[in-house]
């Protein structure tokens, strides 16, 4: 199994951050520590498989209702996460080939 590429801050906090391929370290050292503090979650988005790791993260931590899409988006990774939040639908869900069911995507979104 790939790792995440993720760092917990504080996870009561509904509030995520998926950096795609801006290094998680660089935007969190740019944020206030009272900001730092509002965050539960931080990580990469480099790919499009990525993204199912995101849908398993936020499956894992239904408290998350918030994601902030940050940085550059060299693979349009960060697209096909914005698509597949907005139209959830199984033609968006083969597009980038995501390995939930769409029953699964609506539960947990």
């Amino acid at each position: 199994m790939v790792q995440k590429d993720i760092l917990i801050i504080n996870p009561k906090s509904n509030i995520s951050i998926a950096t795609l391929w801006t290094q998680k370290e660089i935007i969190l050292s740019k944020l206030s520590e009272n900001i730092r503090n509002k965050i539960n979650i931080i990580g990469t988005l480099y790919t499009f498989p990525g993204v199912n790791y995101i849908i398993e993260t936020l499956d894992q931590n239904p408290q998350i209702n918030k994601i902030i899409i940050y940085g550059l988006d060299a693979s349009s990774s960060g697209q096909a996460l914005v698509d597949i939040l907005n139209k959830k639908d199984e033609e968006t869900l083969r597009k980038y080939n995501i390995q939930f069911s769409l029953d699964d995507i609506i539960d947990i979104l």
